[in-house]
């Protein structure tokens, strides 16, 4: 099981490499599809099996030079979690604003991911992975959690950062001002935070929320960091 488990995280990590390729060949849609396999059957021959197949029709789509969406226009990456109330609203930043998700802070695991130290100590093996595994950085300290945003981007160059903040999640409302003024910082690109709750589409209608992207993706057009990898394209 260590082993299969293995196997199945350093596909992953290569099926995440993926969505950093510009076009994107990774939709929105199947990125989560990766993360949900992965929490699911993570130690079992058939993930690893569904993620070969998965990697492989990537690379063939790269090869091919094929976006997730015709005429990508803007990247962003989630400085969060993806919004599962109402994951329709990814397909409505793909569709309407031409942009893609490169990367989310849910989905993000630290660049060594070579936790299989002992192959004839499974179980211990297995209790160190807890430190590569999806959403660890809530478990460390806010400097880690900055850093790992900031490796984020430097991998993922995303054009802005788009943060669904749900509402009494003390992991995420405690970051944003540190992570938000690193971003703007050292990067300059444009950051929008958008208050959500982790169940209820009462809280926020998706209507609204695309009237601010709409005055966003504005902002990220006319910001010095996206024209100047829009006049290198």
């Amino acid at each position: 099981m260590a082993r299969l488990s293995f196997e199945a995280t350093k596909l992953y990590l290569e099926i995440n490499e993926f969505a950093w390729k510009i076009p994107t060949p990774l939709s929105a849609e199947a990125a989560f599809a990766g993360m949900a396999a992965y929490r699911a059957w993570v130690g079992y021959p058939e993930l690893v099996t569904f993620f070969t197949e998965f990697r492989d029709e990537l690379q063939e789509r790269v090869d091919k030079g094929l976006g997730a969406i015709p005429d990508e226009r803007f990247r962003y990456t989630c400085h969060s979690s993806l919004p599962f109330y109402d994951l329709s609203i990814l397909k409505l930043l793909e569709e309407r604003f031409k942009a893609v998700n490169v990367m989310d802070m849910l989905q993000w695991l630290r660049e060594d991911a070579d936790w299989l130290y002992d192959p004839n100590d499974p179980v211990g093996s297995l209790a160190y992975r807890v430190s590569f595994h999806p959403a660890n950085l809530l478990h460390g300290t806010m400097a880690d959690f900055t850093e790992e945003a900031r490796q984020a981007i430097i991998h993922t160059k995303p054009d802005c950062v788009i943060f669904f903040s749900t509402v009494g999640c003390r992991h995420g409302g405690g970051s944003e001002k540190i992570s938000k003024d690193m971003v703007e910082r050292e990067f300059g690109i444009p950051w929008i935070t958008i208050d959500v709750d982790v169940l209820d589409k009462r809280f926020i209608t998706k209507e609204k929320i695309a009237d601010k992207l709409e005055g966003f993706f504005e902002t990220v057009e006319n910001s010095k960091p996206y024209k100047e990898r829009r006049k290198a394209l």
